[in-house]
């Protein structure tokens, strides 16, 4: 039986969705996000510090995120370092502060 995973995705940003980026690739357009934030990098005691850490499901993205696109939060740059697609169909996206 196949699972509809939509219906998680859409429950998992309303229970912890509470941050919207500006995602931009490196080919394509910009997007509006509305992302899971996850916890601070080691020894940085608030979020965002100068690592970003975030979760977004595959279904609210256009573009798979890769090393070198751009975020844009709170009016703060940020550089994708690295992103991992779950099993689930969820990028966890690392960002560094530019």
């Amino acid at each position: 039986m196949a699972v509809d995973f939509s219906k998680i995705d859409d429950a998992c940003l309303s229970a912890f969705g509470s941050r919207t980026v500006t995602f931009t690739p490196q080919v394509g357009d910009p997007e509006t996000l509305t992302v899971i934030p996850l916890e601070s990098a080691e020894g940085e005691s608030d979020w965002p510090g100068a690592t970003l850490f975030f979760e977004v499901p595959a279904s609210e993205i256009t573009t798979a995120p890769i090393k070198g696109d751009s975020v844009s939060f709170e009016g703060v740059d940020y550089e994708v370092q690295a992103a991992k697609e779950s099993e689930l169909g969820a990028f966890t996206v690392e960002c560094r502060k530019t």
